[in-house]
């Protein structure tokens, strides 16, 4: 694919293009064949996620835990299921967490599935210790 803007548009119920449905927008580099391609169009506005760093702990020179919480506040009339990434650097593993539905993606990223009700809340914790040396 060559290099250049990827515009998106939103379909009706009917899979009819509508025309005016503009999702958003991104531009990809040269990408070979058979690649995969990543694009961010839009921002969701009835999705809300807040993450805070709750604790922090040194353990010794080269050893530390974090832990985080991610409230996430659904306000569409449905219920979703969203993805929430972290990505850690070093030797990492998760030792604590209220939601155990994760997937380490690769060395250093990770994402959890979490399930928010329809017009509710749902809260995510977690904490990772990390080794450097």
């Amino acid at each position: 694919m060559p290099a250049g803007k990827v515009r998106i548009y939103v379909l009706n119920e009917s899979g009819e293009d509508v025309g005016v449905g503009f999702a958003g927008e991104d531009y990809v580099e040269h990408t070979a064949e058979n690649e995969e391609i990543s694009l961010t169009v839009g921002k969701v506005f009835d999705i809300i996620a807040k993450r805070t760093e709750t604790d922090y702990n040194r353990i010794s020179d080269c050893r530390e835990s974090y832990s985080y919480k991610v409230e996430l506040t659904n306000e569409k009339d449905e219920a979703v299921t969203v993805k929430v990434y972290d990505r850690f650097y070093g030797d990492w593993r998760i030792i604590e967490t209220n939601n155990n539905n994760y997937i380490k993606e690769s060395a250093d990223e990770i994402y959890w599935n979490v399930n928010i009700p329809a017009n509710g809340e749902t809260t995510l914790t977690y904490t990772t210790e990390r080794q450097w040396c």
